[in-house]
């Protein structure tokens, strides 16, 4: 397991596994994403035909930078990542810290660093399978009406 940022604010190269999150809520593992001097990046197969160096954080993971009402938020949210109060002030170090640490419920299917895959695991994917099983039981029954969810198992559309 690689230490998510403590390399990379150092300078070192160090690299993060990338997964993404199929229908079925499983990780499926895309490959790594290696930090190299002067913040510039690489990204091993599949996706090296995206192209081989980028300078800055690699198109692929610019949705999952936090934006907005809800991004502003983060920060105090997190307030155990000591980053910028101000989401406009990160950097690519703090946007990986993010991703890395608490990047598990981001848009879309992305999840980079061992760490927020292991959140996603235990927190997102058993949201996913309850809503899972609701949508199919009222399917099955035939149900027309929509079963409205507690707070507490609500997810992200970008999940489903």
């Amino acid at each position: 397991m690689t230490s998510e940022l403590g390399g990379a604010c150092r300078g070192r190269a160090v690299s993060w596994p990338l997964f993404q999150i199929d229908l079925a809520g499983e990780p499926k593992l895309l490959g790594r994403l290696h930090r190299l001097a002067q913040d510039q990046y690489w990204f091993d197969e599949p996706l090296a035909a995206c192209g081989p160096l980028s300078d800055g954080l690699p198109f692929f993971l610019h949705d999952l930078i936090p934006q907005g009402f809800l991004g502003r938020g983060l920060p105090r949210r997190f307030s155990d990542l000591a980053l910028p109060p101000d989401i406009a002030d990160w950097d690519d170090k703090h946007v990986l810290t993010y991703l890395c640490r608490r990047g598990e419920d981001s848009i879309g299917n992305l999840v980079l660093g061992d760490e927020s895959l292991q959140r996603f695991s235990r927190g997102c994917a058993q949201k996913l399978l309850t809503a899972a099983k609701a949508t199919i039981r009222c399917w099955r029954t035939g149900h027309t009406r929509f079963r409205v969810l507690p707070p507490a198992v609500s997810i992200p559309n970008s999940r489903l």
